[in-house]
């Protein structure tokens, strides 16, 4: 966002507000991080967590990571049955079309949108410690959300046939999370220990065809190997469709 916003001012040619930008931001960077060696004694809050006193605060990016096989998160932080976002809101599926299709018109919106997605999504993917569990890193994604709201937004206003399916996909999500939370409150689920053992139908039918990466079995591949294919198809859908007129930038 700061890059989006120092080029539109360099664009705009307003040079002292370039400068002052920065300024702000270099000075609102300067005190977090002087806040953080005093009260934390590090660059980050986990230098006083027990487990990386010793080794480190960037332990938590993991001690030995294997960035190859995080790889998986790109496709499995939406598809993944426990913790993937489209388990539990479907419609999560349809912001891969819409950016392909975005990027396909070189809408102005593109870079803005694309590149918050992005940052976040690496950041999930790479940087956070563990796939699936208690750190799971589809709570990196939450802050960029909003950018892929704007893409499935943007993309339905010029296709009222998909927009029936995203009411019936998010239909579908209201649900899920609706029963998750009367479960929750009533006592039956705890939300960060067993939330994925919920009752709900919808849930429990839909998670059969998504891969498990808390259980990784064959079939875990085989799913995400074919999920992984269904999102590129998504993505060329997508762009095929804007670059036939489709849709407007």
């Amino acid at each position: 966002l700061a890059i989006v916003a120092l080029g539109r001012l360099w664009h705009d040619g307003r040079r002292r507000a370039n400068l002052a930008f920065v300024a702000g931001l270099g000075g609102a960077g300067a005190v977090y991080l002087a806040i953080h060696q005093g009260v934390w004694t590090g660059w980050a809050v986990y230098a006083s967590a027990d487990p990386f006193v010793d080794s480190g605060e960037l332990g938590v990016i993991g001690f030995a990571p294997d960035y190859g096989a995080r790889s998986v998160r790109l496709t499995a932080l939406l598809t993944e049955r426990s913790f993937g976002i489209a388990a539990w809101q479907p419609a999560w599926l349809l912001a891969v079309p819409a950016l392909a299709a975005m990027a396909a018109v070189r809408s102005p919106h593109t870079v803005v949108l694309g590149g918050v997605l992005a940052a976040g999504w690496l950041n999930a993917t790479f940087i956070a410690l563990t796939m699936a569990g208690w750190w799971f890193p589809g709570r990196q994604v939450v802050v960029v959300l909003p950018a892929a709201v704007l893409a499935i937004v943007w993309w339905l206003d010029q296709h009222s046939w998909v927009l029936r399916v995203f009411v019936v996909a998010s239909a579908v999500g209201v649900v899920t999370w609706l029963w998750l939370a009367v479960e929750a409150s009533s006592g039956g689920l705890t939300l960060v220990v067993d939330f994925f053992d919920t009752t709900n139908p919808l849930y429990r039918g839909w998670r059969w065809l998504l891969p498990d990466f808390l259980d990784v079995t064959s079939p875990t591949w085989i799913r995400h190997a074919a999920w992984s294919a269904g999102i590129v198809g998504l993505a060329v859908w997508g762009w095929v469709s804007a670059s036939q007129g489709g849709a407007l930038p």
